[in-house]
């Protein structure tokens, strides 16, 4: 019975994987598109759950398998309650005041109390028959650990605290040796948008002088794009996913302000920009009216993660002094009182929130998650989960304020390290983005130079020598257009998810990234102009392609 249901999850899994319907759906794209790529989107189709099955493999087998944050908070909230020596199911059974869990790792935990409390199978049979349902090796691993415990009779909270102390130091060794990894990943990335331009032009010629017309060319174009898309994928995948902001209910004022500028500045930008667009001519002043807007949201965003890297930086003095208040008074108005004396930066309105709300007789519950949401932090969402449902559990307040210090901490000091790495990427990108932009308006110049030359010989001699295609001008500032545009967004969520932290300050980038654009493209285009008339090619009766 149990062999068939663990069976029916695994069919339950593989028929929601988005890989497969992505395959399946190349394979039906094939049925209807013409013969050039026909056969591309027929050999892709096997390749999404392939690549699926590997890193499944690979997982299993420990290769990309790591510690990840939410592992990380089960084990520390596991830990906190522990302290209280409650009874076993209270170690199984998480609660906390956002309403939030953990996820898959919470659903688990929920079957293993249901299957010893309900069904009678006992807490050492329970846990044993999720951990062979469990994907995840590591906490696989951790339930039969904890499991061995309890069936030898080890004392449960020195076992989990040290589970814990060896989880977080596996989650750092992890963390630096990604970085590690990463670092090559983005030098990889920063040659590989200086080779795109080549690539793009290369085939532009091929298609001109032997084969292939404009099929070639957005081929070509196309796959250079995707190429690059891809290899921002992978930069995000590889490194561990921090979320900053959390998406409560209740949220900093901040939050609403950069959604509506966001959406203005867009707006407006396509609106004025295609306005200026079609007044000059030039795709280089709506790349700048467009960027100058976007600068606006990704202002705020910015406002908002500093706001928040404060708040955790303070969070880190509040919950271990908390704690140690707390383990004397036992009561939440007299330690916030007590510590209201100091100043714990953007955390200090708030926590005179918290304590007007408790001690006017709202609801602690209520009053700590209007706390949480009025920070804005998702380090401290989960923290304060894990504080107050141990305090509900009659946990130790010093050490689990100590814990959660310490584990607030290391995720800071982590974060820095990633900050340094993220710092000499962007850098270089945007150097390279604008020595590209450059050469993109420069090169396109110079290929609707060489068409107009070509089309005046053929015109003038009465003999074909070679047959040479076209590439509408249109096209090329279609390509060109699109190229940039592409370029800049992808740079700039790659600098983003290199760095991490809010997605809202990755339109500060793009919005620099755009207006360099525009600026470049300008004084390229007037340097090729330079060139015609150093050259003396416009007595062939040429010009520089305008736009």
């Amino acid at each position: 019975m149990e062999f068939e249901e663990l069976r029916m999850d695994r069919v339950k899994a593989l028929l929601k994987n988005p890989a497969l319907w992505i395959g399946i759906a190349l394979a039906l794209l094939s049925l209807f598109i013409p013969i050039p790529y026909k056969f591309i989107a027929l050999a892709s189709s096997p390749l999404p759950p392939l690549l699926t099955y590997i890193f499944a493999v690979l997982r299993r087998r420990r290769v990309l398998v790591g510690v990840d944050e939410e592992l990380l908070y089960v084990v520390a909230h596991m830990y906190a309650v522990s302290t209280g020596r409650p009874p076993r199911e209270r170690l199984f059974e998480l609660g906390s005041v956002s309403g939030l869990g953990y996820g898959e790792y919470s659903a688990v935990l929920t079957r293993i109390a249901t299957l010893a409390k309900r069904w009678g199978y006992g807490f050492i049979k329970a846990i044993r028959i999720q951990a062979e349902r469990v994907s995840n090796p590591l906490f696989r691993d951790f339930l039969i650990r904890l499991s061995e415990a309890m069936n030898v009779g080890e004392d449960l909270e020195r076992f989990l605290g040290t589970e814990f102390k060896s989880i977080l130091a596996e989650y750092e060794a992890n963390y630096t040796r990604v970085l590690e990894a990463v670092k090559m990943l983005l030098g990889i990335y920063t040659a590989s948008i200086s080779s795109a331009l080549f690539i793009i032009v290369n085939m532009i010629l091929i298609a001109l002088l032997i084969f292939g017309g404009v099929t070639l060319v957005i081929s070509a174009f196309l796959g250079t794009i995707i190429a690059l898309a891809v290899l921002v994928y992978m930069i995000r995948k590889a490194l561990p996913r921090e979320k900053l902001v959390h998406e409560l209910r209740v949220n900093i004022p901040e939050r609403r302000l950069y959604a509506y500028t966001l959406l203005v500045a867009v707006t407006l930008g396509t609106v004025i920009g295609l306005g200026i667009f079609r007044l000059f001519k030039d795709p280089s002043y709506f790349m700048m009216s467009f960027g100058a807007l976007l600068l606006v949201p990704g202002l705020v965003g910015r406002k908002i993660e500093r706001k928040i890297k404060n708040t955790d930086t303070f969070f880190v003095v509040f919950i271990r002094s908390f704690g140690l208040t707390l383990s004397s008074v036992r009561n939440y108005a007299s330690a916030l009182r007590s510590l209201l004396r100091t100043e714990f930066g953007e955390l200090t309105r708030p926590l005179k929130r918290l304590y007007a709300r408790i001690i006017n007789g709202v609801d602690k519950k209520v009053s700590w998650l209007y706390f949480i949401g009025e920070t804005g932090s998702e380090t401290v969402r989960r923290c304060l989960d894990i504080f107050y449902d141990s305090m509900e559990a009659g946990g130790d307040s010093t050490r689990v304020g100590m814990v959660l210090g310490t584990l607030t901490q290391r995720i800071i000091t982590l974060r820095k390290q990633r900050e340094q790495v993220a710092k000499a990427f962007e850098g270089t990108v945007y150097v390279l983005h604008i020595l590209i932009v450059a050469l993109t308006e420069f090169m396109m110049s110079l290929i609707g130079l060489f068409q107009q030359l070509i089309a005046s010989l053929s015109t003038a001699a009465p003999i074909t020598i070679f047959n040479v295609a076209t590439i509408p001008p249109e096209m090329l500032l279609a390509m060109k257009i699109v190229l940039v545009f592409s370029l800049t967004l992808l740079n700039a969520f790659a600098m983003k998810s290199a760095s991490g932290g809010f997605s809202g300050t990755a339109w500060i980038h793009a919005s620099i990234l755009l207006m360099l654009s525009g600026i470049t493209m300008i004084l390229a285009s007037r340097f090729a102009e330079l060139l015609v008339q150093m050259f003396n090619i416009e007595n062939m009766g040429l010009t520089v392609p305008q736009g």
